[in-house]
């Protein structure tokens, strides 16, 4: 009716609405038919262009899911990759569904991996997951459709993913009994290692053994060539320093008697056993006196070194007290008797013709 109706309008007519009456623009005054058409017409359209925009609107700013696989063919028991992303606004929450909703008629779900997330500058949350789904059944399949439910302070929506076929193809048997021809060996050639193996390993030992032999003697050379000897102190001028040293601790003025007397029988012991080769270190006073009869030296050497150790035992084992003048006494024995044994060195005089 619209249509016929403005095929027989003036095309040369400019029409222009104005307070739901019809003006020309000419100042010429509209037939009243067209003007009953638009001020029918114009709430309606109005209308239907408002409600059009909000439900546009609406549905941009909603979540949405989708679902897709990488391939619609696959072997039985091979698997196939489905994508599920999910389309979310800020304001809206949403949990992730049960997928064993897959796990129907010869499909399953045997791995889904972690959530990918990212967040686009208009505040849009994409979210990836992956599945992986395989058959064991040949022919034709579905993964079926999966429902997310999303909610906000106002709403709640449930998006589904499509519903996505797949074919199972049977893997190609073999006739058994058909037996392929017999190929010959092949001869792979020998590398470098099998060819000079023995030889290599020969010489990796004999650089070993030559190895160790120089570690050892290098060792050995230098452990002589760090040694420091100690020059050998004659026994006599050993004695003399250890008495000396003794005298300047004042061991008996302070009350160590004892100490005193222990420290000076073992000077005289160390000096028979480094001088005259005798065991004293290790012997006891009588066994010490015994050897002492047997040696050249003067009866006033051996009574006073026999005074010595047996006073030095009775003060060590029988806590004796002796008078304060023997100990001084005893120091002179000990250092007369080591003057008076010292080696002497005897110059040899030249003898001329």
């Amino acid at each position: 009716m619209y249509q016929s109706t403005f095929k027989r309008m003036n095309a040369k007519r400019l029409y222009s609405v104005s307070s739901g009456e019809g003006n020309l623009e000419e100042g010429e005054k509209a037939t009243p038919l067209l003007q009953k058409i638009f001020k029918e017409m114009k709430p309606q359209f109005f209308l239907t262009i408002f409600i059009l925009l909000i439900a546009l609107v609406d549905s941009i700013a909603q979540p949405q899911v989708e679902a897709q696989i990488d391939r619609n063919r696959m072997l039985i028991g091979d698997q196939i990759k489905l994508l599920v992303r999910i389309s979310n606004y800020e304001g809206f929450s949403y949990d992730y569904p049960n997928y064993d909703v897959i796990n129907k008629e010869g499909v399953e779900v045997v791995k889904i991996s972690k959530p990918d997330s990212i967040v686009l500058s208009n505040g849009l949350q994409v979210i990836d997951q992956e599945l992986f789904v395989t058959s064991f059944d040949s022919g034709s399949h579905w993964i079926q459709p999966i429902n997310f439910s999303f909610t906000n302070a106002t709403n709640n929506i449930v998006r589904t993913t499509n519903r996505i076929p797949f074919e199972v193809g049977n893997v190609q048997v073999v006739d058994s009994m058909g037996l392929a021809p017999i190929k010959t060996i092949l001869l792979e050639e020998a590398s470098f290692w099998d060819k000079y193996k023995t030889v290599i390993l020969a010489l990796g030992v004999l650089l070993l053994v030559g190895l160790l032999i120089f570690g050892m003697r290098f060792f050995k050379f230098t452990k002589e060539k760090l040694a420091v000897k100690k020059p050998i102190i004659p026994a006599h001028e050993l004695a003399l320093q250890k008495l000396s040293a003794l005298k300047e601790k004042k061991l008996w003025q302070q009350g160590n008697v004892k100490e005193y007397q222990s420290e000076l029988t073992y000077i005289v012991r160390e000096y028979l056993e480094g001088r005259y080769n005798v065991q004293a270190l290790e012997s006891t006073t009588s066994q010490i006196n015994h050897q002492l009869k047997a040696m050249s030296f003067s009866d006033e050497i051996k009574s006073q070194l026999s005074e010595m150790l047996n006073l030095a035992d009775m003060v060590k084992f029988a806590k004796a007290e002796p008078p304060v003048e023997y100990h001084e006494k005893l120091m002179g024995y000990a250092e007369n008797f080591v003057v008076k044994t010292k080696p002497v060195i005897v110059e040899k005089e030249e003898v001329s013709n």
